[in-house]
């Protein structure tokens, strides 16, 4: 999957499950292509995944770790309704992406329709925006992609925000991969793409 190159504005591959096999050993959970809203977020609350690790942690800026507790404990009051916010977020991943390779030749992206589970930590899942490979780098990596309020801009100065840079080390933790790119479309106008190396202390 990695030979072909994708011009802006085309779709990006999906992975088969042949491909995720040869990429890492996290077993499937499920093919979120083929989830309603209301079944992810019901396999989602039996496990922690990326957003939640910055939570777990005291870094998140949406959320407390007490109200994570109480969500994964069926204690929170059942709300499957997105925010606009996360609605064009999801919708912009693809495009965010796409723009990504388009800025970066050597970078090749394709999307990873799975909720995936750590093989030896079970609790620990991943929803992953993509996976992808680089002309000047060994190996597999991620890809995550970030669509930045203008007002949020200044957290991105130095690369990745704590919470995000938190949430592709939970991935590369349950892939066994070793490097992610954060692909952030800032404020409309300005795409910055970051690498995050893994990080065995953190991890």
């Amino acid at each position: 999957p990695g030979a072909r190159r994708h011009r802006t504005g085309a779709s990006l591959m999906a992975l088969t499950e042949r491909d995720l096999a040869v990429i890492t050993a996290a077993p499937i959970i499920a093919n979120t292509d083929e989830l309603t809203r209301a079944e992810w977020l019901v396999l989602r609350r039996s496990g922690l995944g990326g957003s939640d690790a910055a939570a777990v942690l005291g870094l998140s800026k949406w959320t407390a770790s007490y109200g994570l507790w109480l969500d994964k404990t069926g204690q929170a009051p059942d709300d499957d309704n997105s925010t606009l916010a996360q609605r064009r977020g999801t919708y912009l991943e693809e495009f965010i992406l796409n723009e990504a390779t388009a800025q970066d030749p050597d970078l090749h992206i394709d999307r990873a329709p799975y909720m995936l589970r750590h093989p030896d930590v079970p609790i620990m899942f991943a929803n992953v925006d993509g996976l992808a490979v680089h002309t000047k780098r060994r190996g597999r990596g991620g890809a995550e992609a970030k669509n930045v309020h203008p007002f949020q801009v200044r957290d991105w100065s130095e690369g990745p925000p704590p919470y995000y840079e938190v949430q592709v080390l939970h991935y590369m933790a349950v892939l066994g991969l070793t490097w992610w790119v954060v692909v952030a479309d800032c404020g409309g106008d300005d795409l910055r793409a970051h690498s995050v190396e893994r990080d065995e202390d953190v991890i």
